[in-house]
Order: C-alpha cells, then sequence, then structure tokens
C-alpha cells in the first residue's frame, strides 16, 4: 500500500515558485509536464521509498534527481514520506539545509 505524502512549508513554497517559474519562462504546457512528471515521481516514492539512495550527509534523508536542475530530498517514516526540499542543483550546496 502506498504511504501518504506530506510536503514541509519549504517544499510547498520550493513547488509553488519552481511551478511558477516554469510557466513564466516557458509557458503553461511546459508546467503542466513538470507537475506530471512530479507527481509521477511522487507515485513512484510512495509505493516504493526505498528506491532512491540514501544522502551521505544524512542517512535517514533519500535523494531523488528529478531533473538536472531539481533534486527531491526526502525523509520515510512506517506510515507516510516527508518531502524535505524541492533543491535547485544550481545553487551553492552550501545552502541545503533540511
Amino acid at each position: 500500500m502506498p504511504l501518504k505524502i506530506h510536503f514541509s512549508p519549504l517544499a510547498k513554497a520550493q513547488l509553488l515558485a519552481l511551478t511558477d517559474h516554469v510557466r513564466t519562462e516557458w509557458g503553461t504546457r511546459s508546467a503542466m509536464k513538470l507537475n506530471a512528471k512530479i507527481s509521477s515521481t511522487l507515485d513512484q516514492i510512495a509505493i516504493n521509498p526505498e528506491m532512491y539512495p540514501s544522502t551521505i550527509v544524512q542517512q535517514n534523508v533519500r535523494r531523488c534527481v528529478l531533473n538536472k536542475q531539481t533534486t527531491i530530498y526526502y525523509r520515510t517514516s512506517k506510515e507516510a514520506i516527508q518531502i524535505l526540499t524541492l533543491f535547485d542543483t544550481r545553487q551553492d550546496p552550501d545552502d541545503l539545509k533540511f
């Protein structure tokens, strides 16, 4: 049975900002494709939360490369998956906070 997915406040804000940016720069169709890819990836994570590797820094946090610009970091428990951040990989990795 798939686990429930919860977004941290930071991840919610980042998702909205990312979608708005893509819509502004490349149009509604591109934003819809991105949302579909995110949704599909999260569905896969809900079914098999261990399909992506743990991070080196924190073993309880996993890293999913969505595309070359965006990486999803998440934490799993027995009941749910918490999306911690949607990190823009063009940023300084030292800015990555969970």
